[in-house]
């Protein structure tokens, strides 16, 4: 290496067992000086185990595992995801090599293999913000950190034109939990209008009707906002019917750009509307 002062870092291998005793200790508190054809010794580090977080995750009524959850860690302090693993064939799950610190816990089942349970963060809550924090110290297990996942709600109804109440296929239908708007589920209207969002937890929730086109996007009930929406309440386990909307046909704006000498037509123009308060629609 050429002659320079250097600052000594430490990467723990993906399948070690140790990490360093904070992140601060990644990088060595000494810094090395080199010159030519030298060699510098002494400049050692010590890494202690890490923490682990472990659980099970179950179906709450039958008690039956849900095998091949995916669990997600998150820094309890930003909301950022640090790492995840996933649950076993008989729903276990660990953590390995955490440093010191809170975590909040997300636990999403493999629809592939349990689609009558719905995701839940740790301690059977639905959001990020009510989750409670998970506390790991270093070389210690935090276990029984488990999940019993509830059989999921549903919200259903028919999106139809507002004029003659024709059924309107392929509007995205959208559930967003009322208090913090972090999305819950979402499901597309058939040929028949219909729709049926699966999977939902428990609580208070708002509908967006999204059609692209010809019909104006709503928020249930004829509301132009997440503040304003209409709160709807659904139960775990319950099936809320009923939940129709009209949408209404999309006014239309039509017109030619010329050039203003030689009255020729002008390609490629982006014409933006905007409302009378300065919004773009």
């Amino acid at each position: 290496w050429p002659a320079r002062t250097w600052a000594i870092g430490v990467r723990v291998p993906a399948a070690g067992s140790k990490i360093a005793s904070s992140v601060a200790a990644m990088w060595l508190t000494t810094t090395a000086s080199s010159s030519s054809d030298q060699v510098v010794t002494g400049i050692n580090g010590a890494l202690v185990m890490g923490g682990k977080i472990s659980g099970t995750v179950t179906e709450a009524s039958s008690g039956e595992i849900v095998p091949y959850t995916g669990v997600y860690a998150y820094n309890a302090a930003n909301g950022e995801l640090l790492t995840w693993v996933s649950a076993d064939q008989f729903g276990n799950y660990t953590f390995e090599w955490l440093p010191t610190g809170a975590y909040k816990i997300f636990f999403n089942p493999d629809s592939s293999n349990n689609t009558s349970v719905v995701a839940e963060w740790y301690n059977n809550q639905i959001s990020l913000e009510t989750a409670d924090p998970v506390v790991v110290e270093l070389e210690t297990i935090t276990s029984g950190i488990d999940a019993a996942l509830d059989g999921g709600a549903s919200i259903s109804g028919q999106v139809t034109r507002d004029s003659d109440g024709a059924p309107l296929a392929n509007v995205n239908v959208d559930c967003y939990t009322a208090d913090t708007y972090a999305w819950m589920g979402s499901a597309t209207t058939n040929d028949q209008g219909n729709y049926t969002i699966l999977n939902l937890p428990g609580g208070s929730c708002k509908l967006y009707f999204f059609a692209s086109g010809d019909y104006i996007s709503e928020w249930y009930q004829d509301q132009t906002s997440w503040e304003a929406a209409n709160p709807l309440e659904v139960a775990l386990g319950a099936a809320l019917t009923g939940i129709d909307t009209g949408l209404a046909t999309a006014g239309k704006i039509t017109g030619t750009v010329i050039d203003a000498a030689t009255l020729a037509p002008v390609p490629n123009i982006t014409v933006s509307v905007y409302s009378s308060t300065g919004s773009q629609l």
